[in-house]
């Protein structure tokens, strides 16, 4: 969780229920129920094994293993590729996730003041360490849909 996350929930708080027992979470298929067998720590989650054709119900003790649960039930079956740069994917790749005109999104950024888009792009591309660390410090507790 970033901090501007953090941060979004503490000023929701009072819309967030209390956790005083337990979740049944009804009807989870096979890959769910895997999903809720890799809550870190497997502090209070109970999830049978479920076959193709018979969903179970998972039973979470925690407000951490609700959290736990339902961010492994989303990262199943993902999976996540680094690339520095575009040299470095195979052709496939590139073509499915870059060149592809029927998937690729083509954006058109405007730089209103001329001097601070260039004092922005020197400061984060350029070759003086110092000022980008300055930058990241100064903003880091802002940050929203950081790609880690």
């Amino acid at each position: 969780m970033t901090a501007a996350e953090y941060r979004t929930l503490v000023a929701n708080h009072r819309d967030i229920p209390s956790f005083d027992g337990e979740v049944i979470v009804s009807g989870v298929t096979d890959a769910a129920a895997d999903a809720a067998d890799g809550v870190e720590g497997g502090s209070g989650a109970e999830a049978p094994k479920a076959s193709k054709d018979k969903a179970v119900d998972v039973t979470l003790r925690t407000l951490d293993d609700v959290v736990d649960y339902f961010i492994a039930a989303g990262k199943k079956g993902v999976a996540v590729n680094r690339y520095k740069g575009l040299g470095e994917m195979n052709p496939e790749q590139l073509w499915a996730t870059t060149m592809d005109p029927q998937v690729r999104t083509l954006l058109q950024v405007r730089a209103e003041d001329h001097t601070e888009a260039d004092l922005m792009f020197t400061t984060l591309m350029g070759d003086q360490v110092e000022p980008r660390r300055k930058f990241i410090e100064d903003n880091a507790l802002d940050v929203k849909n950081l790609d880690v």
